[in-house]
């Protein structure tokens, strides 16, 4: 089963590595770039950088978005019914007829499978304290 991947989830797994890569880049280029009597600004731009360091080890030990199922066997019958569904609505466009009712003698067991494994799926605990 492979599932898409939302822009959301993929920025905010991304996040500390493009903060990370920020903070150091602002950190280094101001510390060797700005050389001179300006004094503030080489400061000023360190201190960008490593608050920029901060931020990409703060959304490393917190992320935004978790990524994280809680039951993923439901989960993983839900996106076989949807399949199903699309089916049978791919059948229903093109107009073929045994198709159509094929996939549509389909549906009533996925139906019970998805209700059972529901009846039947516990929580996986995220944090572990359950066990």
């Amino acid at each position: 089963m492979t599932t898409k991947t939302s822009f959301s989830r993929k920025l905010a797994g991304r996040a500390p590595l493009f903060a990370s890569v920020a903070g150091m880049v602002i950190s280094l280029s101001s510390a060797v770039l700005f050389f001179g009597e300006d004094d503030f600004r080489r400061i000023l731009g360190v201190t960008v950088g490593l608050f920029c360091l901060l931020l990409a080890v703060w959304f490393a030990a917190h992320p935004f978005v978790k990524n994280e199922r809680r039951y993923p066997e439901l989960r993983g019958e839900v996106v076989k019914f949807v399949d199903l569904a699309k089916e049978l609505h791919h059948a229903a466009v093109r107009g073929d007829d045994d198709a159509f009712q094929s996939i549509k003698e389909k549906v009533p067991a996925q139906v019970e499978t998805v209700i059972d494994t529901a009846r039947k799926s516990e929580a996986i605990d995220p944090t572990g304290v359950g066990e």
